[in-house]
């Protein structure tokens, strides 16, 4: 029987908001009616007045443990968000029993949600013994009927086999009483006829009987025989299924965990590339490098003052101290007195031409100084009159090394094709200060075209060095007139592009191409000791241009002042060039041979 009721009255114990004077909690009875989701309660005495109302929407309802409520083993309290003006509320109150008190939570419970509330009672009534021994029986029937298989199919064995002897002993039987029918000469032949005949109809009816079983038998055990090779022929492809699924799914993990690390692989390796690129272009901008400045061609160029005259390049790197310096797009050339000048060289004058050609090799024009990115190179070309010796301005290239940092990283060269040449703007000056170019005529030029070709190369610093060095005058002269301190001239040193050459300072002026030795044509080198110190006392170099060419000797010394370690890479670099074909295979291989030996023991040597 079902019932649903939307509101709900009883008796409850109330314990007051306030306390006694002996600050003990007051328990008063009270009558409570829930009516949608107003909670209202009345005295017992007197119904007629409200005492109080409780807005259950949105309420919780809690039950408390006896040892809070004193006593009160029923207990439960009712938190709520009505209107009043102290917001939350709580009430606790206490049922007569846990039945009672179960009832008046679920009501409350059921009113918080919305006000059109109702519970649904269910009356069950009991079972009889008999019904709860019928459903026993049922259980346990269904249990007998859900067998083991393989118990089943072994008393249906057992069962078939008692069946076959049983036809067996009938059959036996059957015969003994036939043989006995016939051998009984106490009855006539008539009825011994008629019982004979009988006692064959029953034996052949069992014999039939018997041949039915035995192939009822038959048919039922290659059934099963045939369901049971069917069933292992399942198990056996669901097994051969799962094994090829498990490989499948190792092969993919495999496969997966390649691809992961090989994925994780290339990115270390870019990450790795990436963290070297940016280490060494740090290392390019902040840290000085040997660059080299190789001229080889100019087209269109203004005609001169005379036809009489020959043609020049000067090769300068300078840094902007004023950051002002627009580089190509520069048009004055007050900005460009801010820039200080590391190195400068003067080329080899040649012929002039509207379109000259740098071909050999010892003639090309090179700058070969150490300096960072930040770095401009200006490149200026100068005419001079051979009769009056007047200079002219031709005009004049500048590039900022740090445009064209990532080429140099990857290619460690830069070819400019066809680079036009602008107005005197970066004045031409040494390391002193001092302008080697005349302004007024720079100035004054202001018509210029033109384009040159050139290109910018990135010396491996294992295979360019520069620095100072004492090297004894070669002239005739020199040699007998001056005494043996004079006879040796501080001289600077440059080692890069397969070539080792010298100036009188770091800019280059005083180059010319006797100053300059081809690595590939040396064909013989010595190095004297000092007698106390590792530190190397004389370097001489024996080369020659061919086999009939007359030998030439250049002997250096190292500054006094020089370290160990300077003197160790500057040789580390000359016998570097191990690429180089020397015309005397043999000398050539016992130089190396010997500057090895000495790199690898550094043993002390004389004189």
């Amino acid at each position: 029987m079902e019932t649903s009721i939307s509101n709900f009255e009883g008796a409850l114990e109330k314990r007051s908001r306030g306390r006694s004077i002996f600050h003990f909690s007051n328990w008063k009875n009270r009558v409570f009616r829930l009516e949608g989701q107003e909670l209202k309660y009345y005295d017992p005495k007197d119904m007629t007045k409200e005492l109080g109302v409780i807005d259950t929407a949105k309420c919780e309802v809690l039950k408390v443990a006896a040892n809070d409520l004193g006593g009160k083993s029923h207990g439960f309290v009712v938190n709520t968000s009505n209107n009043a003006k102290d917001g939350a509320e709580s009430m606790v109150l206490s049922a007569p029993s846990a039945n009672d008190r179960a009832k008046w939570m679920k009501y409350i419970t059921a009113s918080s949600s919305t006000p059109h509330w109702y519970v649904t009672t269910k009356s069950v009534a009991k079972k009889t013994g008999s019904d709860i021994a019928t459903a026993l029986l049922a259980h346990k029937k269904s249990n007998l009927d859900s067998k083991d298989a393989a118990t089943a199919a072994v008393l249906e064995t057992l069962s078939s086999g008692f069946k076959n002897k049983q036809y067996d002993q009938e059959v036996k039987q059957l015969e003994q009483c036939l043989t006995n029918a016939e051998l009984d000469n106490s009855h006539p032949d008539e009825e011994k006829k008629i019982h004979s005949l009988k006692i064959k109809k029953i034996l052949l009816e069992t014999k039939m009987n018997q041949a039915a079983f035995r192939i009822q038998s038959f048919v039922k055990k290659s059934i099963a025989t045939k369901r049971n090779y069917l069933r292992m022929f399942f198990d056996q492809s669901v097994i051969m299924v799962q094994t090829r699924t498990r490989m499948l799914i190792a092969y993919k993990r495999r496969i997966r965990l390649a691809l992961e690390k090989r994925a994780i692989s290339i990115i270390a390796r870019l990450i790795f590339k990436y963290i070297t690129t940016v280490r060494y272009l740090k290392h390019l901008k902040h840290t000085g490098n040997i660059f080299a400045v190789n001229i080889n061609s100019a087209k269109g160029l203004r005609t001169p003052k005379s036809a009489n005259s020959t043609m020049y390049v000067y090769s300068m790197s300078c840094y902007d101290q004023a950051k002002r310096f627009k580089g190509k797009d520069e048009n004055n050339v007050k900005n460009g007195y801010g820039l200080k000048t590391t190195s400068l060289h003067k080329g080899i004058s040649i012929p002039f031409d509207f379109a000259p050609q740098w071909c050999d090799e010892n003639m090309v024009p090179a700058l070969t100084v150490n300096t960072n990115i930040d770095c401009y190179i200006i490149l200026t070309i100068m005419t001079r009159d051979n009769t009056y010796g007047d200079e002219g301005f031709l005009g004049q290239a500048a590039i900022k090394l740090a445009d064209y940092q990532d080429q140099l990283y990857a290619f460690k060269t830069v070819e400019f094709k066809d680079y036009p040449l602008m107005k005197y703007v970066a004045p031409v000056e040494n390391l002193e200060g001092v302008a080697v170019v005349v302004l007024n005529v720079a100035l004054q030029t202001s018509n210029i075209t033109g384009t040159v070709d050139f290109s910018l190369q990135l010396q491996n610093p294992l295979k360019a060095v520069t620095g100072r060095l004492l090297k004894e005058t070669s002239s005739l002269l020199g040699s007998v007139f001056s005494s043996a301190k004079d006879r040796w001239k501080n001289r600077y040193f440059i080692v890069a592009h397969d070539c080792m050459f010298y100036s009188v300072d770091e800019c280059g002026l005083g180059s010319e191409e006797k100053h300059q030795l081809p690595l590939q044509h040396v064909i013989d080198m010595k190095i004297n000791y000092a007698s106390c110190k590792n530190l190397i006392s004389q370097i001489s170099i024996t080369w020659r241009v061919n086999k009939s060419a007359k030998p030439q000797v250049w002997n250096m010394k190292f500054l006094p002042d020089s370290t160990l370690a300077e003197q160790q890479r500057f040789l580390r670099v000359l016998y570097r060039q191990d690429e180089f074909k020397f015309n005397d295979p043999v000398l050539g291989k016992n130089r190396l041979e010997d500057v090895h030996s000495y790199l690898n023991s550094m043993s002390v040597k004389k004189n």
